[in-house]
């Protein structure tokens, strides 16, 4: 699988985790859904200012969408995991 690949499929694992949609997810992100659909179909590779919007809206660390390495798999779905209970904990406080 390339890096590229990679990322397109663990975009999608993130956003379809984090119960948003493609829509909702762009909007966050200050992009457009078709921007989300070829990023998350590998016809697209993401540039930095959309990189830096998915860590500074999620908190999250950019590696994980990148590394494709059984060890990472592990740190990142803890990390992954990590940043769900935290987006919760904050879609709780906001009711």
């Amino acid at each position: 699988m390339t890096n590229v690949s990679y990322f397109s499929s663990r975009l999608k694992q993130f956003r379809t985790t984090m119960g948003v949609s493609r829509l909702k997810f762009a909007e966050i992100l200050d992009s457009a859904e078709s921007t989300i659909y070829s990023y998350e179909t590998s016809k697209r590779t993401p540039n930095v200012e959309f990189l830096q919007k998915l860590i500074d809206n999620y908190d999250v660390d950019i590696s994980y969408f990148f590394k494709n390495t059984r060890e990472h798999h592990l740190e990142g779905d803890i990390v992954h995991l990590k940043q769900v209970i935290k987006y919760l904990e904050n879609k709780l406080k906001q009711k």
